[in-house]
């Protein structure tokens, strides 16, 4: 639209299809990193070092070396509130459809956001490691945090009728994601 237009290119909205043919849904993506205030950025931080220490996960890279956000997007995904009915993913759909790892993150988040529809505003998230196939499933409601290793391979199943918003972050050990652009 008009408003999007104006928009410098790094914050376009990107709309992708999930697993395309538009059979899943699809998702739209927009670049906030550059937009989260130090308070925000800091507490979502605090909440990703917690989540590495806890779990161990910064013994893999070297917890000497400070964690630097990455990137972060604000991700809507649709069926209907796309023009798209989507249809549940199933086993029968194949191993791999919608997964996919953030490369070399030590922590990846994402916080549900509040949707005009209740039913909207929970994400159900799949994570598994490579090569292994027992899943861990969550359900986040607005607010929570929900974390895993950023290498591990993971889905945010799509709505079936409802529109659903969330906040996905990225930290690793590299250098902090620039004011503009994407990841």
């Amino acid at each position: 639209d008009r408003a999007e237009k104006a928009l410098p290119p790094h914050l376009l909205r990107q709309h992708r299809d999930i697993q395309g043919a538009g059979r899943w849904g699809s998702h739209a993506v927009t670049y906030v990193h550059s937009s989260l205030s130090n308070t925000a950025e800091n507490a979502l931080l605090e909440l990703a070092q917690e989540a590495a220490q806890e779990s161990g996960w910064r013994d893999d890279v070297g917890s000497d070396q400070p964690l630097q956000l990455r990137c972060a997007r604000l991700c809507e995904y649709g069926g209907v509130a796309f023009g798209r009915a989507a249809q549940p993913v199933n086993a029968a759909d194949g191993p791999h459809i919608g997964w996919f790892d953030a490369g070399a993150s030590v922590v990846l988040a994402v916080v549900p956001l509040a949707t005009d529809d209740q039913q909207g505003a929970f994400v159900e998230a799949e994570v598994r490691r490579h090569g292994n196939q027992s899943v861990w499933q969550a359900t986040g409601a607005p607010g929570d945090f929900l974390a895993w290793r950023g290498w591990d391979e993971h889905r945010v199943l799509p709505p079936q009728e409802t529109r659903k918003r969330l906040l996905l972050l990225e930290w690793w050990v590299g250098s902090r994601a620039p004011l503009a652009g994407g990841r």
